[in-house]
């Protein structure tokens, strides 16, 4: 079995070889032909639907057989997302309303966005989006108390174990993840406004 775009929408299991693995869906690929693989199911403190950065040779079939890479036949992700950054506030007109949100991941063509003013998350194509600089700018209020939460599922992926899959991750892309996620989370804390305590995130 060859990994590339043609497995878009394939069932996988993926993990460390002699590891645990986990049930979920390839979504995307990166210039560096590692897939993006959308989680399926509940694996400790990560949620279904989160997106994964992943090593071919790391992904596995649903029917646990081993495939081979495809040599440099990932997708590269669109040059309009390079002018927008996570965290960042921008903007996207649908059916003749401005809506307006703030960069949570940018993906291989297009940019997830939170907070957005109709109370919805969204995945928008970057040629739609541009700057928030509306008097409406300002991010939709959300309770504190999922903010804390959404900040203590990062710290979770944050540990050692989870960004270097117990050393099976190569250093170059823990670290990559390892900056898009504090670039989450830093936009959390501004979202909430100052950092939660121990004891909010651990109950201690």
């Amino acid at each position: 079995m060859l990994l590339n775009a043609s497995n878009i929408g394939n069932q996988v299991l993926f993990g460390r070889t002699q590891g645990e693995k986990t049930h979920g869906t390839i979504v995307g690929f990166t210039r560096g032909n590692k897939a993006k693989v959308r989680q399926d199911e509940a694996r400790g403190t990560h949620t279904v639907g989160t997106v994964w950065t992943v090593p071919t040779n790391l992904i596995f079939p649903a029917d646990g057989a081993v495939p081979t890479v495809a040599p440099a036949t990932s997708p590269t992700p669109t040059t309009g997302l390079s002018r927008f950054s996570v965290g960042q506030r921008v903007e996207f007109t649908k059916t003749g309303k401005v809506i307006q949100g703030t960069v949570e991941r940018l993906n291989v063509k297009t940019a997830s966005l939170m907070d957005c003013s109709d109370g919805l998350r969204w995945r928008v194509s970057p040629g739609l989006l541009r700057p928030a600089t509306s008097p409406n700018a300002a991010p939709r209020k959300r309770a504190g108390a999922i903010i804390i939460a959404e900040i203590r599922v990062i710290d979770a992926k944050l540990s050692p174990e989870n960004l270097y899959w117990d050393g099976e991750r190569s250093v170059k892309a823990a670290r990559a993840e390892e900056r898009t996620l504090n670039a989450q989370r830093a936009a959390l804390v501004r979202e909430l406004g100052r950092e939660p305590t121990s004891k909010e995130l651990y109950g201690q």
